[in-house]
């Protein structure tokens, strides 16, 4: 049988059509389900699809679609990244993809999407636009600037990148390169005077200084030198510090532009900062020709004559200005100046004269040159009356004036109104130095208010803790009582002095101590004393005369005996030694250091009374004697006090001189210790003597001051009464017995 190929073929078509219709390809039926808004079935339907055929854009496409619907980002990115490797050409895959990337933060993805998408299109301003924020959000310079570097050869006429190209120079790899970019920038921009200063930027920043004055001068050149231009110049020079740049445009501006208002008095003065006098004068004088009317540039042209030196014409020019306007205030008050610093008082007196007629009401400041031109000139008066209406009128910050008003009244002699302002000065808060704190204390201090000097004093000592300061501290502690302080300043100053200075301190603090009646104390520090300078005896001596001052005599002989020990020789304390151990009753040791105190001195007589003393002891009477006959030559000889006195009414005793004491006691208090003390040996003596005479005179002058006689004395005469009648001397025995009752 025949076969007809085109009804099988016919056939055969029919049937996969019908076949399509009810049962569709799992990409056309997930596109369907896609479009009837069943994403997870049509998700489902896709993804078989994309199995069957991983190429296919469609499916990878609507994929990526139903993923953004469902939010999911992973899904959308994972999507166009495949779509992005299948189609790199494909300019809204990368774009999609950079967006995303953006949108995670991913800033690092995205630039490299957008650099794709700038080199297929290097003309399309935005993907520039998005890398060129990436860079900068980013920091990445360096990359900027191999940006900036790309576009500006490609399209150098493109101003609207120079800014950030400027900002990206430093990372440029070195200055040729750069030169290279600015130079086709100017080539395809001559007349953009924004690019050349950038330039100069450029420059400055490489440190290539000498390139910059030819490129700004080539600009000007071909622009004809516009004044903006010429502005704008300088304030570039201005603003980085070109001066001499700046000068040399300044002389090509003028030249140029010779009425530009302003530029020949600042060329005049930026000559005059440099010390070109002569330039200077000539610019100010071809200035003052161009407008005479203007006195402030005549002035500044005087000013100019007079630095040169040429000071005739500097007065000639300011006298003929004061002559136009003889009330001109800054004229007179610039002229007055100039007579008071070329020594012309009389004539800068005049001028300030004539200022405060025109202005009474002048600050303090005027008051106060006035009257030190007062001063100057010898008017003594005029300038006191106008230190005191500066006084008045002064104003609290203005400390010259305080100042020169404390110490105008320091040299007149009124230290009052001089500390007046030398505390104003103070409360201002700008005068806070040590040397001025320093200044105040001193005036407080002669004034008399020594407990304000001391505030001061101890605020300038806590700045700079100097040994001056601390020695007024000292003094002042002393004199003001407060041994507190006074400790405590050099206690606190013996933790770091130096081992010189702690032996001075210290002893003022021991000496302090016993001041204030410390003992222990005052011998603690004598110890640290002792310690410190082990083989001086003097801290010795001095922790035993401290005891001694206190009465504590039994304390103080170890010390002594330990400083005579060490080798210390005196006759004072080898006296304060035989005496101690006198009493003490050891006659060997005593013996011993009157010897010393006689070989040091044999003049001492007092010695002679208790070396007799001590051989009455030892009953030898003889040399005793000798001894006391000595004593008694001396003590008779010499005014005596109390203690001289009882040792010469005991010599008179030894040797039987018993009138003596009877007449000595009428020398001496009758109610003091010491009459009632020797009345009972003298009347004794002078009964056993039959002087009963003597005795009851003794005896009527203590009672002319006691009612009561001692109780041994009346025993005493009680039995001399006795023995009177025993041997028939009934008148004196009654005489006697009627005295004692």
């Amino acid at each position: 049988m025949k076969i007809n190929y085109l009804y099988l073929t016919f056939f055969i078509t029919i049937i996969l059509a019908i076949a399509y219709v009810i049962f569709p390809s799992q990409k056309d039926l997930g596109l369907l389900l896609y479009r009837s808004a069943q994403y997870d079935a049509a998700l489902v339907k896709l993804k078989l699809a994309l199995k069957r055929t991983p190429d296919s854009r469609r499916a990878l496409e609507n994929i990526g679609d139903i993923y953004e619907k469902k939010g999911d980002a992973d899904g959308v990115r994972e999507s166009y990244e495949h779509l992005v490797n299948l189609h790199p050409e494909k300019r809204s895959y990368r774009l999609k993809l950079a967006s995303l990337y953006e949108w995670e933060g991913d800033f690092e993805g995205a630039a490299e999407q957008y650099l794709a998408l700038y080199r297929r299109s290097p003309g399309k301003q935005m993907f520039f636009i998005k890398l060129k924020s990436i860079y900068l959000y980013e920091g990445r310079l360096a990359e900027l600037y191999q940006l900036h570097q790309e576009h500006l050869k490609n399209y150098p006429e493109d101003l609207s990148v120079l800014a950030d190209f400027s900002a990206s120079i430093p990372y440029a790899s070195g200055f040729d390169e750069v030169q290279q970019l600015f130079e086709l920038l100017i080539k395809g921009n001559p007349s953009n005077r924004d690019i050349v200063l950038r330039y100069a930027g450029a420059c400055l920043f490489f440190e290539k200084v000498f390139e910059i004055q030819p490129v700004i001068n080539a600009y000007l050149e071909r622009n004809g030198g516009e004044r903006e231009d010429f502005r704008a110049a300088r304030r570039f020079y201005v603003w980085n510090e070109l001066e001499d740049e700046e000068l040399s445009l300044m002389e090509m501006f003028a030249k140029e532009y010779p009425n530009e208002p302003g530029l020949l008095i600042d060329l005049g003065k930026k000559y005059s900062a440099r010390k070109e006098l002569d330039k200077a004068v000539k610019t100010f004088e071809q200035y003052v020709n161009m407008h005479p009317q203007d006195d402030s540039a005549r002035l500044m042209l005087a000013g100019m004559y007079g630095w040169k030196g040429n000071v005739s014409r500097e007065r000639k020019e300011l006298e003929l200005l004061l002559e136009q306007d003889k009330n001109n205030l800054n004229l007179i008050r610039t002229l007055a100046q100039r007579y008071e610093w070329s020594g012309e008082s009389e004539k800068a007196l005049f001028q300030y004269e004539h200022l405060m007629a025109l202005q009474p009401d002048s600050s303090e400041k005027m008051l106060m040159k006035l009257a030190r031109l007062y001063d100057w000139t010898g008017q003594p008066k005029r300038a006191l009356f106008c230190y005191e209406r500066a006084a008045e009128r002064f104003h609290t910050a203005d400390t010259a004036s305080l100042a020169r008003l404390a110490q105008r009244f320091d040299w007149d002699n009124q230290p009052e109104k001089a500390l007046k302002y030398y505390e104003k000065l103070y409360k201002t808060g700008k005068n806070t130095s040590l040397s001025f704190t320093l200044k105040l204390a001193q005036r407080y201090e002669w004034t008399g208010k020594t407990s304000e000097a001391l505030v001061l004093y101890e605020k300038a000592y806590h700045q700079s803790g100097t040994a001056d300061l601390r020695k007024k501290l000292v003094e002042l502690y002393v004199a003001l009582g407060e041994e507190g302080k006074l400790l405590a300043l050099l206690e606190e100053y013996l933790l770091t002095a130096p081992a010189e200075e702690k032996l001075k301190y210290l002893e003022k603090v021991a000496e302090a101590r016993v001041q204030a009646g410390n003992i222990e104390g005052a011998v603690e520090s004598f110890s640290q004393l002792a310690e410190l300078a082990p083989g001086d005896t003097k801290w010795l001596l001095r922790i035993a005369e401290t005891y001694s001052w206190s009465g504590n005599t039994e304390k103080a002989i170890p010390w002594y005996k330990k400083a005579v020990g060490m080798g210390y020789v005196s006759e004072e304390v080898f006296f304060l030694l035989a005496e101690h151990y006198f009493w003490q009753n050891n006659d060997k040791k005593s013996w011993e250091y009157f010897q010393k105190v006689k070989a040091l001195n044999a003049g001492r007589r007092v010695t002679d009374f208790f070396l007799a003393e001590l051989l009455y002891r030892q009953k030898d009477l003889k040399r005793a004697k000798k001894y006391y006959k000595k004593a008694y030559s001396w003590l008779k000889s010499i005014v005596r006090g109390d203690y001289e006195e009882e040792l010469f009414f005991l010599s008179c005793l030894r040797l039987g001189k018993i009138n003596e004491i009877a007449n000595g006691l009428y020398r001496i208090n009758p109610k003091s210790d010491f009459f009632k003390k020797h009345l009972l040996i003298a009347v004794s003596g002078l009964f056993e003597r039959n002087e009963y005479g003597l005795g009851v005179s003794v005896l009527e002058f203590f009672a002319s001051a006691n009612p009561v006689l001692p109780r041994e004395v009346v025993l005493t005469v009680k039995d001399h009464a006795s023995t009177l009648q025993s041997k028939g001397r009934w008148d004196m025995a009654n005489h006697l017995m009627d005295f004692v009752q």
